[in-house]
Order: C-alpha cells, then structure tokens, then sequence
C-alpha cells in the first residue's frame, strides 16, 4: 500500500492532473448479516477552511532571509488527511517554497494537506545545516498539522531537484530526525524526483575539470564530506528506511 501512494505522489507530483486509487477513504459499508462492528471514535472536526496559511516561522535560528526559515500549509477539506512536505529545488543556493505551481490544489483535490518549506541557501549556510533546517519543518508539521487537518501519523516527504537530495538524506540519514526528536518511523514514505544526488561521492569523484561549479560549491573537495551526503551509502538493511 504504501508503494501505491508513493507512486501516486511521485504521478500526481509530474502531472498534478492524473488519477489514482488510493485506500484512505472510510472502510466499505459492512455486510447486514455480520456482526455489527463497534463504534468507531469521532473524528477530529474537518479543517474549516481551505485558504493557505503562509510565512508560519518553524526555527528561531537566524537567517538573512525574513522567511528563509518559514513554510506554506495548503489545508484540504476534511480531518485526519495525509500530509505531502515538499522540499524545493534550486541547486542548492535558490529557490523559494512559493515554486510549487499547481501541486498544492492537485494534492488538496485528492485529500492531502500540501506544505511547502524554505530553508537557509548557498552560501549563507552548508548543506548540513539545510539538513537541519528541514529535520526541524519536519518537527514543526508534526506538532502543529492536527489543527490544519493532518495525520501526523502520515507523513509522505517530496523534494525536487536539490530538495530531492535533502530528502533522501534525511530518509536515510536518521541524526537529523533524532535531533529534532523524530525518527525515520515518523516518516511514512519519500518521494524525490531527482537520482543524480543519491550518491554524490560517486558524483563528485566524477565530475569534468571544467564545469560541475554548482556541486563543488555544495560539496566542497573532501571525499568523506562527499559520502556523509550520499543518501545511498546510508541505505542498511536492518534500518527503518522509509519506502
């Protein structure tokens, strides 16, 4: 099931048009002849409206910009939704968490509460802390998405271009989750639209002479630098890596 959302998320993501199936609705009405199941308890109260709620502050850290370190909710109708957190791209050293197109309204159409996060760029900050910016958004969606209809307990990770690498680091890596007091159980699946970074050792190491600045300026010259960010090479059989 869980291979099935994500594949959705990684169709609905490229398209934001396409359809899919999905079992996250109520259960199918039982049989009159079975015993009658239990009461189930009462829902949370739906969100109450679907405007975005933008520029919520997630870290107290400084940053040079005012919403560097701030996220976008995109709230969908209804309660207990699954949650997509998209990383943007941007090499690195741009972008903003306002590229997101029309992704927020296909999510919200198929019962998803959309965020969107900025983190700190190239060169104000290094990877790592990017990292760490986005462990903490992460941390900040789970105590606070209740109240915009969120399933804190479904929590889907997407990035694109650079936000894929953020992601698939800290699907693989968990000392950034465990900083922010989370662990990879906390994060139901990850969707990143971008292979080149997963294993940026073998990346670096084959980058021209001429050309590749954007990787050397994320990633420096130390080789050990280059495997600590290669979401591949933190990929363990006996770790809870999300799907």
């Amino acid at each position: 099931m869980k291979r099935t959302i994500l594949c959705a998320l990684a169709i609905l993501f490229m398209t934001t048009s396409c359809r899919f199936t999905r079992d996250l609705g109520p259960a199918p009405a039982p049989d009159a002849s079975s015993t009658p199941a239990p009461t189930p308890p009462a829902a949370r109260p739906a969100t109450e409206s679907t405007d975005p709620v933008l520029n919520l502050r997630y870290s107290d850290e400084p940053a040079a910009r005012a919403e560097a370190l701030s996220l976008d909710v995109y709230p969908a109708t209804g309660a207990d939704l699954p949650v997509v957190i998209f990383v943007h791209g941007g090499g690195w050293f741009r972008g903003d968490k306002s590229n997101v197109d029309a992704k927020p309204a296909g999510f919200n159409a198929r019962g998803f509460v959309f965020v969107s996060v900025n983190y700190r760029l190239i060169p104000e900050v290094d990877v790592t802390r990017q990292m760490q910016d986005v462990a903490r958004a992460v941390a900040w969606v789970k105590q606070n998405i209740r109240q915009y209809g969120g399933d804190l307990s479904r929590m889907f990770l997407m990035g694109h271009s650079a936000g894929g690498h953020l992601v698939s680091l800290l699907g693989t890596d968990e000392s950034y989750l465990r900083a922010e007091g989370l662990s990879l159980a906390d994060i139901r699946g990850v969707v990143s639209l971008d292979t080149q970074a997963y294993d940026i050792y073998k990346l670096m190491s084959n980058l021209p002479p001429a050309g590749g600045e954007v990787y050397r300026e994320a990633f420096g010259d130390d080789p050990e630098f280059w495997k600590a960010m290669s979401p591949q090479r933190h990929v363990k059989a006996d770790k809870n890596i999300p799907p």
